[in-house]
């Protein structure tokens, strides 16, 4: 299941560098979360916004205009992309030696456990609980790529 999500947000282009040293933590430059004044404000400027026309409001209405200026922020889009997706399959063997597929699904931030448990819940119990069938819960990582 693939599902994906545009937003437009701020960002400062610099090298990470050591609070302590000032010394350069990497050598290439990365987009990171600017902060207004963080002297002033308890939270970056991570803000998401549907258009480019919104972030250049947000700006404004936030106050942080002096600083996006000063700072060198720059405006970038950002894609938000679900990773990490499972599918799992309910099988069952008959007595007849074939298998069969009762169900399937795709989860989402569950461990394998939590995905046995909930098909075995949803789809098993109840329905063919009988010594000559066996359930069988398969779960394969998700890679849309």
């Amino acid at each position: 299941m693939s599902h994906t999500e545009i937003w437009y947000c701020w960002r400062v282009l610099t090298i990470p560098r050591d609070e302590e040293t000032g010394e350069a933590m990497e050598e290439t430059p990365r987009l990171l979360v600017p902060w207004s004044d963080p002297n002033e404000h308890e939270f970056a400027f991570d803000f998401i916004f549907e258009t480019p026309e919104k972030a250049r409001k947000g700006l404004e209405t936030w106050g942080a205009e002096d600083d996006a200026a000063e700072q060198g922020w720059v405006l970038c889009r950002q894609t938000l992309e679900i990773v990490g997706a499972k599918r799992a399959t309910l099988l069952f063997d008959s007595d007849d030696g074939e298998r069969h597929k009762l169900a399937d699904e795709t989860f989402f931030g569950k461990t394998d456990d939590e995905i046995r448990a909930h098909m075995i819940d949803n789809y098993w119990e109840g329905r063919l609980d009988t010594a000559s069938c066996s359930a069988v819960v398969e779960i394969e990582e998700v890679d849309d790529e």
